[in-house]
């Protein structure tokens, strides 16, 4: 049975209140309890870490943090606040290294961008206005159109992911539970990034009265696709990506032409690639990219045979690359941190929280094609249902 762990607003916590400022990113106890979670040799670290002081840490110092961990955990068990503040941020700053390597393949989508705290989000779309350029001047001067600029807002989301601690087994160095909790907040927290992402593309292209490129059948038609990319080449290099199930389906396309002709005129190189990756990594001049969508393991089908997606398996996207695409996507402030108690079973929970916003510029939303895979299903639900 899965567990699903809620923190009321009446025992929530949160670390910033509690904490005392001295676990920082790169503080020696973060590299300690990341080697310890994931079961690591400690001698490993020995004479590599560096106090806050720039003194080299021997085995002996080492041992120290370990049963300063162990004594935090004790502390925390019994109830105290601070003990247990300190020791989420020790998980925080272990998560985001990798949690923020991984949101950076939302500049895949477009522009990506990490902001402070305390940042506020803007989009700036600029397009041409005014008269229409003529093609010389005859007796007179040329009238051409000018750039304006339209500033707007950009809402934010706030998405989690946690699990329950148990401090009795962190207490004796059973970092076990600490390592699998860790790696599903990250997992969980990119792929809502991911899904809400997709959610505001999916809306503003559906919403908007001006000239849009989409396309739908069972199935993705290679003219369709074709078409697609003709178009949005218009602005750009293009670049592919979606579900598996999706771009997978590139891989029938052919008219590779390699050096060496081979069956089906796909090139070596091209079935080189096929066979690393199971994609096809370029199709007509584009890259082609896969969307990691795991399974949500806390929602099991209700036939009982595998699991519901983090976001649908039925849509791929066709946008111009980086600065040219109209898909824009910030992070604010990194990872935050709370603690309570679940009040159905007792159990304590720790969860961390990340603000995300994402935008079509408006006025733009022609420059992003999508093409729905009917025999898939259709549309993209609300990502907070």
């Amino acid at each position: 049975m899965t567990f699903n762990g809620s923190i009321e607003l009446n025992n929530i916590r949160r670390d910033d209140e509690y904490s005392n400022g001295m676990v920082k990113a790169k503080s020696p106890v973060v590299e300690i309890f990341a080697y310890m979670a994931a079961g690591k040799n400690l001698d490993e670290l020995d004479g590599k870490l560096k106090d806050s002081a720039g003194r080299v840490l021997d085995m002996n110092a080492i041992n120290t943090a370990v049963k300063d961990i162990q004594g935090k955990a004790f502390a925390a068990g019994g109830g105290n606040q601070y003990a247990a503040a300190e020791l989420n941020e020790i998980r925080k700053f272990t998560i985001l290294p990798l949690l923020q390597e991984e949101l950076q393949l939302l500049s895949f989508m477009g522009n990506y961008e990490s902001i402070g705290y305390n940042d506020s989000i803007y989009a700036e779309v600029s397009k041409l206005g005014g008269d229409k350029s003529q093609f010389q001047a005859l007796g007179g001067d040329v009238l051409f159109p000018a750039f304006e600029h339209d500033r707007y807002a950009v809402p934010t989301t706030t998405i989690s992911g946690g699990y329950a601690v148990d401090y009795r087994k962190l207490q004796f160095g059973d970092m076990s539970q600490e390592n699998i909790g860790m790696e599903q907040v990250r997992v969980d927290i990119r792929n809502k990034a991911a899904r809400y992402v997709i959610f505001v593309i999916w809306n503003s292209i559906n919403n908007t009265n001006n000239v849009k490129f989409v396309a739908q059948g069972a199935g993705v038609a290679q003219s369709a696709l074709n078409e697609m990319v003709r178009n949005i080449r218009r602005f750009g290099q293009v670049n592919i990506f979606g579900d598996y199930s999706m771009v997978s389906q590139i891989n029938a396309f052919h008219g590779y032409d390699g050096v060496v002709p081979v069956v089906g005129g796909v090139s070596q190189a091209a079935l080189n690639e096929l066979r690393r990756t199971g994609l096809v990594g370029m199709y007509m001049g584009s890259v082609v990219a896969e969307i990691q969508n795991a399974f949500n393991l806390t929602r099991p089908l209700p036939t009982g045979d595998g699991f519901e997606l983090y976001f649908p398996d039925n849509i791929m996207f066709v946008v111009p690359a980086g600065l040219q695409s109209p898909i824009r996507t910030w992070t604010r402030g990194g990872l935050s941190s709370v603690q309570g108690v679940d009040v159905a079973t007792g159990r304590n929970l720790a969860r961390f929280d990340l603000e995300i916003a994402a935008d079509v510029a408006r006025t733009n939303e022609y420059k992003v094609g999508i093409i729905t895979d009917t025999a898939l299903g259709a549309g993209v639900p609300d990502p907070r249902a």
